[in-house]
């Protein structure tokens, strides 16, 4: 197992005046046990399901009925024809709402950047039971994975989420065990929760010293968490190289910094660590780079976290038309030897009714703008909402199993990346 460690600087201030910083409240622990709930993912993705004809794909479906049918409409109509999403709790409605009052119109009338071809939409569905389909759209199998990924180097840059992601991807590909699921600790999280505790305790509460510790946790971890794993043809059958770093806003100054390779150097908790993001430079681009931002979206206080103020709404919603722009002129359309693909991971979202929570909120707008902005969405919500069978904690989107949602990404890589000769 190959691991590559590192790390940088940008000056705490640039973030604070240019970015919504947002928390990624993870215990210490929580590494440890998203890799305990994955070391039970399934190694064998299912067999191919029958492509559905182009006249079924574009058949329209009653936009009122649930919040999937409204996203899976053309890309000329309108998404948010019923403005509050059916699977959400109310008291959030008014985060989608602030979010649509800044790019709503936008969205809906196709002004740039969300003038775009669309992009491909791989959302999960319950059929029946615990069976779930991807609507208009192919469950690979795991030879038809291999095949999409060989020679190609996969990143994914995300919150917990998203490491969740990387080690269930790590599990569903590695038949021959030959891979340990990555557990590296958290080294900002033990600082942050010490700190973060002493804070809450005290009285008056000092509200700002408890948002810079949250902006210093974000930095922290934007500096020192890089996870790296890499197959081989001789003794996992394909060559394939899959490397994570943490992301936290959906816009942030560390997006910058992994596309071109240049992060400077940190000292954390005694030891400076190097430029974390050095495999990115002179152009060395991932050929599929997987992104999200969380549900931890906005930077806010901890009482406030599901309570987000107008500024912290209106700031997420402009960093969507930024984050698109960024995405096309430094991935997409950069003049590179290889061929570069684009996904983007809509949030995990615990039940709302049993969990009421605002992830919701941000799926419901930034999966149609993507979309219509022509970057590609895997969008898991319904396969974290509802969880069929699985009796634990429902609100704990972290102990939830996820070898679904890998199942999912892998045939949205296939869909969305390979040509169709690849995928046979």
């Amino acid at each position: 197992m190959k691991r590559i460690q590192g790390v940088a600087i940008i000056p705490l201030v640039v973030i604070v005046i240019f970015f919504f910083v947002q928390y990624d409240d993870q215990l210490p622990n929580t590494d440890a046990t998203i890799a305990q709930n994955n070391s039970t993912v399934a190694t064998v993705l299912v067999e191919n399901s029958n492509p559905i004809s182009d006249a079924d794909q574009s058949e329209k479906t009653d936009m009122h009925t649930d919040v999937v049918s409204q996203r899976l409409e053309s890309s000329l109509s309108n998404p948010f024809a019923d403005p509050h999403p059916s699977s959400g709790s109310k008291q959030h409605f008014r985060v989608s709402d602030g979010m649509l009052a800044i790019v709503g119109d936008d969205i809906i009338h196709r002004r740039p950047p969300y003038n775009r071809p669309p992009g491909k939409h791989f959302h999960a569905h319950y059929t029946s039971g615990k069976d779930w389909e991807i609507v208009n759209g192919t469950k690979f199998p795991l030879s038809a994975v291999k095949k999409c990924l060989d020679g190609k180097w996969l990143h994914i840059a995300g919150d917990s989420t998203s490491r969740q992601l990387f080690n269930s991807l790590l599990s569903a590909l590695d038949t021959h065990h030959t891979h340990h699921i990555v557990q590296k600790y958290d080294d900002c999280a033990t600082h942050y929760h010490q700190k973060r505790m002493s804070l809450l305790k005290a009285k008056p509460k000092n509200h700002t010293a408890i948002s810079e510790n949250h902006l210093w946790l974000c930095d922290c971890r934007q500096h020192l968490i890089w996870w790296s794993q890499e197959f081989n043809k001789k003794k996992d059958g394909f060559d394939f190289k899959m490397t994570y770093s943490y992301k936290e806003l959906i816009h942030e100054a560390a997006d910058m910094g992994l596309m071109y390779g240049n992060w400077t150097k940190r000292r954390y908790h005694g030891h400076v660590v190097g430029n974390l993001f050095a495999e990115l430079a002179d152009g060395n681009l991932p050929d599929v780079l997987i992104a999200n931002s969380g549900g931890h979206a906005f930077h806010l206080n901890q009482d406030d976290l599901d309570n987000p103020s107008d500024a912290a709404i209106e700031g997420y919603a402009k960093n969507i038309s930024k984050y698109v722009n960024f995405v096309h002129e430094h991935y997409l359309e950069r003049k590179t030897a290889k061929k570069k693909c684009y996904l983007w991971k809509a949030n995990n979202v615990p039940p709302p009714k049993k969990c009421p929570n605002y992830q919701f909120a941000l799926n419901f707008v930034t999966v149609p703008a993507l979309l219509a902005a022509g970057l590609n969405v895997i969008d898991p919500e319904e396969l974290s909402r509802k969880q069929p069978g699985f009796v634990g904690k429902p609100c704990d989107i972290h102990s939830a199993p996820q070898e679904k949602v890998a199942e999912l990404a892998l045939s949205a890589v296939v869909g969305a990346c390979c040509s169709p000769k690849e995928n046979s």
